[in-house]
């Protein structure tokens, strides 16, 4: 999936469609080098849209869910390289908005000139959106790091390097759906109402519900420490596997099958056990506590 993705972002073209923008523009220049900045602002209204889907290549993702009804979105915009390929480089390295079934895209697009492109040190947009709490959100990223704040549809998010952090502390949540390749997890919400799924080769893990878990969560790493935060009064039945090693810590006692060699097997039902809680780790140890 991953690796799809990346190849689309540089094979894609897409439509330019912005309601309203600004611009403003730095260029520093020494001898043949030069850096420039910019910064696009884009206002989209939230009629007929319940999501939002953002690719990018380098660079960050900031969403934050507001009471508004509009998509404000600010695009950071930075390019270093030779002075004259950076001038031709930043006429085409720019977001590109459209709209298609309910959903806001947002991409970034490539210049396809190679030669352009070998003078080029450094490309990136960072991404800063507000919108409607009530929308889902779709991610996908090369290089960055990925913030979600209070948006309480469903959360998509695929990460090959950077961190990732989602805080739903106000509403109930649609679900998580997560892909990564290196970087650490970090999700905070308040009710689960759908499936959590995480996958990930190196990085840590964390996951925090703090009020009920109302679907099943599914976690696998290759290289990579879990920690799982569940309310007491949950129903889980949990299972948790750890392949080369690593120790297992919980606050539900010992559960059965603890012996898994060389790593460790856990599984416990707590309050009637209605949804799923599968974890496994190769390299790292897991840990399963009480929401303080």
């Amino acid at each position: 999936m991953i690796l799809r993705t990346i190849k689309r972002l540089f094979a894609n073209h897409f439509i330019w469609s912005v309601i309203a923008g600004a611009v403003i523009v730095l260029i520093v220049s020494t001898a043949h080098a030069a850096t420039h900045k910019a910064d696009m602002k884009f206002t989209e209204s939230g009629t007929d849209l319940d999501r939002i889907y953002v690719a990018n290549i380098n660079g960050d993702i900031d969403v934050t869910g507001t009471g508004g009804t509009t998509v404000e979105i600010t695009a950071h915009i930075e390019i270093e390289g030779d002075s004259k390929a950076v001038e031709k480089y930043a006429k085409d390295f720019q977001p590109k908005i459209s709209r298609s079934d309910g959903r806001l895209i947002i991409e970034t697009d490539m210049p396809e000139d190679d030669e352009l492109n070998d003078d080029i040190d450094h490309s990136s947009i960072s991404y800063v959106i507000t919108l409607p709490k009530s929308f889902g959100v779709n991610t996908e990223t090369v290089n960055g790091d990925v913030a979600i704040k209070n948006a309480y549809g469903q959360l998509i998010v695929e990460v090959v390097n950077g961190d990732i952090e989602i805080t739903c502390g106000e509403g109930d949540n649609e679900g998580v759906e997560i892909e990564s390749v290196n970087g650490d997890v970090d999700i905070n919400l308040r009710k689960l109402t759908k499936d959590c799924d995480y996958e990930s080769v190196n990085g840590d893990f964390e996951l925090r519900i703090t009020k009920a878990v109302e679907g099943n969560v599914d976690i696998e790493t290759v290289n990579g420490d879990i920690e799982i935060y569940l309310p007491e009064s949950a129903s889980v039945a949990i299972d948790a596997v750890t392949a080369m090693g690593g120790d297992i810590e919980t606050d539900w006692g010992k559960g059965e099958g603890i012996t898994f060699l060389p790593g460790e097997k856990f599984e416990y039902k707590v309050n009637d056990g209605k949804y799923e809680v599968d974890i496994e780790t190769v390299n790292g140890s897991v840990e399963i506590h009480h929401t303080d």
